[in-house]
C-alpha cells in the first residue's frame, strides 16, 4: 500500500562544506604561523686605513723597531768569442792580369814598371821585367798605379805607354778577366764593437751575480732593489779596437752588491704600527697585505744600513649588537622592506634575508620565530 513521500529534514551538506574549509584554513594558518621562520643578516660597514712609518736597516739591530740587515757581495768572471758582423772598406790597388803581343819581328823586352794604359784612362805598370817574344805573346801581371774602386775594370785593351808611338799598334795589351782589389770590404772590429760586447757580458754575469746573492738569502730575507749595486772591475779584448779582424774574444769581470733585510721582521712591525692606528670605536679586522710596499729613502753600503719608508693598509667595521635593533618594527615587513629599514643606520653596509619555509615571504609576527645575526 502507497503511503506517500515521507520528510527525512533538513539538508546539512552545505554545512559540512563550510565547516570542512574552514577548518582546513584554521589549520593553514596554524601551520603558516607555527612554522614561518626568518633569518637576518647583517654584514657591519668596512673602512679602510693605512699607516705609514719610516724604519732603519742596521746588521745588528739594538731595538725591535730597527730591521736585521746584512750587506752581500759576490765576483764573477766570464769570457766569450764574438764574431763581428761588422764591415769597413779598404781602397788598395787593383791587380790582374794582361796579355802583351808583340807582332814585330824583333822581341820586345818590358822593364818593371813597364806603363799599361786601359782604354777607360787607367794606368797600370807591370810587377817584373819580361821579354815578348816576335810574333808571339806573354801575360804579365800588373797593378795599378793608384788606389781606389777605379782600378777595378774589366777586360779592356791598353797601349804600352814607354815604347814608340808608331810600335803601340804592333805592340799591345789585351785583359780578358777583371781587375780586383781596388776596394773591398772586410771584417772589422770597430772600438764601439768592443764596448758593446762587454755591456752584454756584463749583464749577463751582473744577472748570475744577482742570482748567486738571492740564494744566500733565507726564506725570511729580501733583496733591497734599490742598493743592488754593480761594478765592472776588469775588461779585456783580445785585439784592439779599430783592427781588421773576423772575430775576437772578451773577458770581463764584475761585482754585485746588495743589502739584504729580514721582510719578516718589517712585516710584523708594520702590522704593529697599524693596529696602533686602527680607528679605537671600531673592531679591527685585520692587515691588507695585498697594498703592503716599501721603498728605500737612503742606504750605504759601507756601513751596511739603510732607511725605510713602509706602506700597509689595514680594514676594520663597526662595532654593532643585534640587541640594538628592535625586532617589533620588522614584523610583517617584506624582504625588500628590511633591507630598506637596515640602510637607515650608517654603520651597517648590507643586509640579507632568508625566509623558510619557500611560501613565508614577510617577517613573522612571533618574535621567537625570527633572529638577527651579525656577519
Amino acid at each position: 500500500m502507497y503511503l506517500g513521500k515521507i520528510e527525512s529534514g533538513k539538508s546539512y551538506k552545505k554545512f559540512y562544506a563550510f565547516f570542512i574549509l574552514l577548518s582546513l584554513g584554521v589549520l593553514g594558518g596554524i601551520i603558516y604561523v607555527s612554522f614561518g621562520r626568518a633569518t637576518i643578516t647583517i654584514k657591519p660597514s668596512r673602512v679602510n686605513f693605512k699607516t705609514n712609518f719610516e724604519t732603519e736597516v742596521r746588521e745588528n739591530p739594538e731595538s725591535e723597531e730597527i730591521i736585521p740587515g746584512k750587506v752581500l757581495s759576490i765576483e764573477i768572471e766570464g769570457s766569450k768569442q764574438i764574431k763581428t758582423q761588422d764591415l769597413k772598406g779598404f781602397e788598395a790597388k787593383a791587380q790582374g792580369t794582361v796579355t802583351v803581343f808583340n807582332k814585330r819581328e824583333k822581341d820586345q823586352p818590358l822593364l818593371a814598371k813597364t806603363r799599361l794604359l786601359s782604354e777607360s784612362g787607367i794606368l797600370f805598370r807591370t810587377d817584373k821585367r819580361a821579354v815578348v817574344p816576335a810574333g808571339s805573346k806573354v801575360e804579365v801581371n800588373v797593378t795599378a798605379a793608384e788606389e781606389g774602386k777605379k782600378g777595378n775594370i774589366g777586360p779592356e785593351h791598353f797601349i804600352v805607354v814607354n815604347i814608340w808611338k808608331a810600335w803601340q799598334d804592333e805592340i799591345y795589351g789585351e785583359s780578358y778577366a777583371e781587375m780586383t782589389g781596388g776596394y773591398t770590404e772586410l771584417p772589422y772590429i770597430y772600438q764601439s764593437t768592443i764596448l758593446k760586447a762587454h755591456d752584454a757580458l756584463s749583464e749577463k754575469l751582473y744577472a748570475k751575480g744577482l742570482s748567486a746573492i738571492e740564494q744566500k738569502t733565507t726564506n725570511q730575507e729580501e733583496i733591497l732593489g734599490d742598493t743592488v749595486k754593480q761594478e765592472r772591475l776588469e775588461t779585456s779584448s783580445s785585439v784592439e779596437p779599430e783592427t781588421q779582424a773576423d772575430g775576437f774574444e772578451i773577458k770581463v769581470k764584475t761585482k754585485t752588491v746588495a743589502l739584504i733585510f729580514n721582510e719578516e721582521k718589517l712585516k710584523a712591525l708594520a702590522e704593529k704600527n697599524l693596529k696602533q692606528e686602527a680607528p679605537k670605536d671600531k673592531e679591527f679586522l685585520g692587515p691588507l697585505w695585498e697594498e703592503f710596499s716599501c721603498e728605500v729613502k737612503t742606504f750605504d753600503l759601507e756601513n751596511k744600513t739603510a732607511l725605510l719608508k713602509a706602506r700597509l693598509a689595514g680594514e676594520s667595521r663597526s662595532k654593532i649588537s643585534a640587541d640594538l635593533f628592535k625586532k617589533k618594527e620588522l614584523v610583517g615587513l617584506d624582504r625588500y622592506e628590511v633591507k630598506k629599514y637596515f640602510e637607515q643606520f650608517k654603520d651597517i653596509g648590507e643586509a640579507e634575508v632568508y625566509f623558510k619555509p619557500f611560501w613565508i615571504r614577510k617577517v613573522p609576527s612571533m618574535l621567537d620565530h625570527f633572529e638577527i645575526r651579525i656577519d
